[in-house]
């Protein structure tokens, strides 16, 4: 998952940055420059984000 994928999915759901960020335990400025391809999350870090939309998006009932 690129920078600007998880980015356009972060913004379909409704979740602004910095609440992604709290979310999986990073710093705002850190989730920033993942979604500008400047900094490549760790596995662990998009399995964390991928768990997060995933939550996210059984909540909002479009699964």
């Amino acid at each position: 998952m690129t920078g600007i994928e998880i980015k356009i999915a972060r913004i379909k759901l409704g979740i602004k940055s910095y609440e992604l960020a709290q979310m999986i335990g990073i710093n705002p400025d850190a989730m920033s420059r993942i979604e500008n391809d400047r900094l490549k999350p760790s596995q662990d870090l998009l399995d964390k984000i991928t768990t997060t939309f995933t939550v996210k998006t059984r909540q909002n009932g479009a699964i």
